[in-house]
């Protein structure tokens, strides 16, 4: 049963990664809608833009 589950995780993984945001070209409205990040912590990235890795 725990295996079927962990199955059925990794295959969703691809599903998920569709709705990557770019970091260094999201807007700011992109970067709030994430969850996780309030205005104050992507104010913060949008400063430290561009990234260099």
């Amino acid at each position: 049963m725990r295996r079927r589950a962990w199955l059925l995780w990794a295959a969703a993984l691809p599903a998920l990664a569709q709705a990557e945001v770019e970091a260094n070209t999201a807007s700011r409205a992109q970067l709030e809608s994430l969850p996780g990040l309030g205005p104050a912590l992507v104010q913060r990235l949008l400063a430290a833009r561009p990234f260099t890795d």
